[in-house]
């Protein structure tokens, strides 16, 4: 039941809802209080890593554009090529 609590409180952090100063004094040091900064400093656990700030997520590896193409283009669409 309070995983599902906790799951809420991190999705409401992670929206940038940022709780008020009173409830965070409140509830400081609770697993409440840790939910919500983990979703609001975007911290997250895929396969037993830890993401977040400190240790981004890994970029894609993305396809070679062929840059070739792009002067012809360019000059097909009247720009000087570059």
């Amino acid at each position: 039941m309070f995983g599902v609590l906790y799951h809420r409180i991190y999705l409401a952090g992670y929206s940038g809802w940022a709780a008020p100063r009173w409830m965070r004094l409140m509830l400081a040091r609770t697993e409440f209080h840790k939910a919500w900064l983990s979703g609001f400093h975007g911290r997250f656990e895929e396969d037993g890593v830890m993401y977040g700030p400190a240790n981004p997520y890994p970029a894609v590896a993305q396809e070679e554009d062929n840059k070739a193409e792009w002067s012809e283009q360019l000059v097909r669409y009247g720009l000087p090529p570059g």
